[in-house]
Order: C-alpha cells, then sequence, then structure tokens
C-alpha cells in the first residue's frame, strides 16, 4: 500500500480569522469514511468544529450504511483565533 500522505493529500487554508478551509485530494480507488474524518485544532484556534458535506452512501462491510468521499473533500474548520480572545472589548 502506499503512504497515507500520498493517498489522502491534505491542505489547509484560512479563508477568514475564524475560518479555515481544509482540503483532501484523494487518489483514485480509495476513499474517505465521513464518520472516520476528522481534525483538530491547536489551543491558538478554540472552540472549533468542522462542517463536512452530505458524502455519497455506501453499504461498507465493517460499518454498515456510511456516506464516504471520493476525489475530494472540502471541510471547514470555525472556531475563535487566539488574537480575538486577547483582545480588549
Amino acid at each position: 500500500l502506499p503512504p497515507v500522505d500520498e493517498v489522502f493529500v491534505l491542505s489547509a487554508q484560512a479563508t477568514a480569522p475564524d475560518r479555515i478551509e481544509v482540503r483532501w485530494r484523494i487518489a483514485d480507488g480509495y476513499y474517505l469514511y465521513r464518520h472516520r474524518t476528522s481534525v483538530k485544532a491547536d489551543a491558538a484556534f478554540t472552540g472549533a468544529t468542522m462542517a463536512l458535506p452530505k458524502g455519497k452512501a455506501y453499504r461498507d462491510e465493517f460499518f454498515g450504511d456510511v456516506e464516504t468521499y471520493r476525489k475530494e473533500l472540502l471541510g471547514t474548520l470555525t472556531g475563535t483565533p487566539a488574537a480575538a480572545r486577547a483582545r480588549p472589548p
């Protein structure tokens, strides 16, 4: 099997002070499970939550009915940057 970072190429870009777009480029023949896809922000970006689009319905022999992503996945991570918390009111 190829290395996981070659099959699922991850990139991220801040599109606003409270928003980061997280993109996975998924190699042909592979997919990500929606219920197994997550990211964790460090302490500089608190209260982060990830929004993912609806995936394609799939019946998996191990997990049952799931949603999957092929080719590409774009999620949005929203939270509060440390700089915003440090500003006086």
